[in-house]
C-alpha cells in the first residue's frame, strides 16, 4: 500500500508540474495575445492619424498634376504659335510668285510656284523650344534646327537658292 501510496504522490506530483507547465504556457500565450492587441490598437492609431494627410496629399497632388497640364497646355501653345511664326516668317520672305498652301496635316505646307508644286515644308521634331524643320525643294532635301522662330534666314536661303538653280 506503500508503494502505490508513493505512485500515487508521484502522479499527483507530475500533474502539478504538468499543470504549472501548461498554465505557463498559457499565461505567456494570453501576454502575447495582449502585447498583438496593443500592437493592432497602435497601428490602427496610427493609420487614423495618416488618413487625413492622406486626403491632403491627394488633394495637393491632384492641384500639382492640374498646374502640369495648365503648363503643358501653355507650352502647346507655345510652341504652335512658334511654328505659326516660322510659317508666316519664312512665307513673307519667299521669292515673288512663291507662297504657301496648307495641307491637312498643320505641321506642313506646300511650297508653291505660280500655282506648280516646288516643294513642301513640315516639322519634323517639336520639343519644347526646339523645332527641327524639314524642307524639300525638287529632290534637295534639308533639316533644319529651329530655336527662335524669328531666325529662319537658313531656311529662306535654302528655298531660294534651290529654287533659282533649278
Amino acid at each position: 500500500m506503500e508503494r502505490e501510496n508513493s505512485i500515487f504522490i508521484k502522479l499527483i506530483n507530475d500533474m502539478e508540474r504538468e499543470i504549472k507547465n501548461l498554465k505557463g504556457i498559457y499565461e505567456s500565450d494570453k501576454q502575447y495575445v495582449d502585447e498583438i492587441d496593443v500592437i493592432i490598437s497602435k497601428l490602427k492609431n496610427i493609420q487614423s492619424a495618416f488618413k487625413p494627410k492622406e486626403k491632403i496629399l491627394k488633394e495637393r497632388i491632384r492641384g500639382i498634376n492640374k498646374i502640369l497640364t495648365d503648363i503643358e497646355d501653355i507650352r502647346s501653345n507655345k510652341i504652335l504659335k512658334g511654328i505659326g511664326e516660322i510659317y508666316i516668317n519664312i512665307e513673307n520672305n519667299l521669292l515673288d510668285g512663291m507662297e504657301f498652301r496648307e495641307t491637312e496635316n498643320n505641321n506642313e505646307r506646300l511650297i508653291v510656284f505660280e500655282n506648280n508644286e516646288v516643294g513642301r515644308i513640315n516639322v519634323l521634331k517639336n520639343e519644347e523650344q526646339n523645332i527641327i524643320i524639314g524642307v524639300n525643294i525638287y529632290d534637295k532635301k534639308e533639316e533644319f534646327e529651329i530655336n527662335n522662330p524669328v531666325r529662319t534666314y537658313n531656311i529662306i536661303s535654302f528655298i531660294n537658292t534651290n529654287f533659282n538653280y533649278k
